[in-house]
C-alpha cells in the first residue's frame, strides 16, 4: 500500500531551510518513505504577494521580500514617488 500526502503548511521533519509555511511538501509512505519539498515562488506572475506595484519582489526560501524600485521610497508593501 502506498500513501500520498500533500502538505501545504510547511515541511515538518525536513531541514530547517524548508520549514516555512510557504512550501509544498509531498510525502510518499509505504515500503519506502520519501518526502519532497519545493519552495513556492510568491513573486511569480499570477501569485498574490503584498508587494506594491512600484516594488520589486524577490523570492527567498519559504518567503519573499519587497523593495521599492529606483525613484520610489517606502517599505516595499507601500511605495511613493519622490517629488
Amino acid at each position: 500500500m502506498l500513501l500520498l500526502e500533500i502538505l501545504f503548511e510547511g515541511c515538518q521533519g525536513t531541514p530547517s531551510h524548508f520549514a516555512g509555511a510557504k512550501n509544498i511538501c509531498v510525502r510518499l509512505t509505504g515500503n519506502v518513505s520519501l518526502m519532497l519539498c519545493a519552495d513556492i515562488d510568491e513573486c511569480e506572475e499570477g501569485i498574490v504577494n503584498d508587494c506594491h506595484p512600484d516594488a520589486n519582489c524577490t523570492n527567498t526560501e519559504g518567503s519573499y521580500t519587497c523593495e521599492c524600485q529606483s525613484g520610489f521610497t517606502g517599505s516595499g508593501d507601500f511605495c511613493f514617488g519622490e517629488y
